[in-house]
């Protein structure tokens, strides 16, 4: 058999075994952090470094904490204020570019602080309401938020706050709605991908805006958790084959919500977390590649919330009450 032909049937194998929700891959805890000293109250973001270290976010002390990747606490800056240093509402987002890492308070005015690798304080820039944000190309900065007076809801900005571009929804539009409460992520290769969250799906675009491929969850090998019933405006939920929760369309459903949390590991992969009481599946962890493909679920342990896949295959998540950081391998 030649190498061509090899590849091929490896492909194939990996897309059978993940139609029929078969694992490839392993976690393997390295260990867990609390503080190292520090209480950890409220844990909002997680930031992998490239060197194994990561940041965290804690919302509720204002601290942002350095860890390194054998969970010893490198250093902590934050307390309340709003001097460098400082946060009013919470250190939430922490986005990392060309050596420096943004910092969004959660207070009114959106302050972003810039900090260095070592958390030392370099400058603050301020940007309005943001709900998600990655860095792509390593020069501009992708926020999400929105803008109910020009019916935006995505924009590039350069590093001193100006909108360089943005893309645009209706304001009433379901889309537009529903990222309210979605993710972006950078895979990689000037690519991004939004999660809507109420509404299952996932769409591809590049740093221009152009969409590429648009994926439902419930096209997934085997899964059809909610649907919608013909010809009624009924939403039903599926689980253990039966017929459970049914609601009116357009109501508030959070409980039908199957996504959960995503992240990526800069590589083209997606790795969708899913409300595992509305998943007829063992595993509540879904990998996407970039083609909108899927190729592997595992299971995450239970009470636990994804939050960033770094780029050496170590998974991070956090407690459900947000008082800890577990730090795992990826084997496959």
């Amino acid at each position: 058999m030649n190498k061509l032909n090899i590849v091929k049937s490896s492909i194939l194998i990996v897309l059978y075994l993940a139609s029929l929700n078969t694992s490839i891959t392993t976690l393997t805890e390295i260990f867990r952090f609390d503080g190292d000293g520090e209480e950890l109250y409220g844990v909002a973001d997680l930031l992998p470094l490239d060197n194994g270290d990561f940041v965290i976010s804690d919302r509720l002390t204002n601290k942002v904490l350095k860890v390194s990747g054998t969970g010893k606490l490198v250093r902590l800056v934050g307390r309340d204020g709003r001097g460098p240093g400082e946060f009013s509402g919470g250190p939430d987002l922490i986005v990392e570019s060309e050596g420096l890492l943004y910092v969004f308070d959660r207070s009114a005015s959106r302050v972003v602080q810039v900090f260095d690798h070592d958390l030392n304080y370099v400058t603050t820039i301020n940007i309005r309401i943001v709900r998600d944000a990655v860095a792509v190309n390593n020069s501009l900065m992708l926020l999400h938020y929105h803008d109910y007076l020009n019916n935006k809801f995505l924009h590039l900005y350069d590093y001193k706050g100006e909108i360089k571009s943005s893309l645009e929804h209706d304001a009433g539009s379901e889309e537009y709605t529903n990222l309210n409460y979605g993710h972006v992520l950078n895979i990689g290769k000037e690519r991004m991908v939004l999660v809507y969250k109420h509404m299952n799906r996932i769409e591809y675009y590049n740093s221009e805006f152009e969409l590429s491929k648009r994926v439902s969850i419930d096209s997934l090998p085997g899964q059809s958790p909610v649907y919608q019933r013909p010809g009624t405006d009924q939403i039903v939920r599926r689980f253990e084959g039966r017929e459970r929760e049914i609601v009116e369309k357009g109501s508030y459903w959070p409980e039908i919500n199957i996504f959960q949390s995503a992240a990526s590991d800069g590589k083209g992969n997606v790795y969708i977390q899913v409300n595992s009481e509305l998943w007829d599946s063992e595993n509540n962890i879904i990998v996407l590649n970039d083609q909108g493909t899927q190729t592997d679920s595992f299971n995450l342990p239970d009470h636990q919330e994804l939050m960033a896949i770094g780029n050496d295959d170590r998974l991070y998540s956090k407690s459900a009450s947000g008082d800890a950081v577990f730090v795992y391998q990826i084997s496959r």
